[in-house]
């Protein structure tokens, strides 16, 4: 079962933020930031996933809401750009 907990730790702004960012900018510009993060953020799970740090807490999961969280902040930026 997954579960996935949205603004669990202090690096949640800064996913938010990004997504906020990356979402005003230009397109090639927000399209390299998206595939950055999301190759950061697999890094970091393959990383922690070898040094067994969050083998009491299911990996993927924290994965999937480190991406909702970027997601989040584009969404926010987009609405905010319409109005």
């Amino acid at each position: 079962m997954i579960q996935i907990i949205i603004f669990d730790d202090k690096k949640s702004f800064i996913h938010l933020a990004l997504g906020f960012i990356s979402a005003l900018l230009p397109f090639p510009i927000k399209l390299f930031l998206f595939f950055g993060f999301l190759m950061y953020e697999l890094i970091e799970t393959i990383i922690s996933r070898l040094r067994g740090f969050l083998f009491s807490q299911p990996i993927f999961d924290d994965f999937l809401s480190d991406l909702l969280e970027f997601l989040v902040g584009a969404g926010l930026a987009s609405l905010f750009k319409i109005f």
